[in-house]
């Protein structure tokens, strides 16, 4: 919600308190905020680590790792 209203900055914080990386969405949400931020490194290694855990998800899950790959691939800019 603080998102939504505009308050990133303060989203972020909250999300960067779960710190253990297999709490996948905290750190899906914080790689989201960090692009919106302009944190493009941070967000890439925060989307890497979703990436990396997650990688054999069960298919419930699929949907955040398919969000992280999504942003990741707009970190990565248009394949030529």
């Amino acid at each position: 919600m603080l998102s939504e209203s505009g308050r990133q900055e303060e989203a972020l914080g909250i999300y960067e308190s779960f710190w253990f990386p297999a709490w996948v969405p905290a750190f899906l949400e914080r790689a989201e905020l960090s692009e919106q931020l302009g944190r493009v490194d941070e967000a890439a290694r925060l989307y890497d680590v979703v990436l990396s855990v997650w990688a054999d998800a069960d298919a419930a899950f699929q949907p955040l790792v398919d969000r992280a790959r999504a942003g990741r691939a707009r970190l990565d800019g248009p394949s030529t």
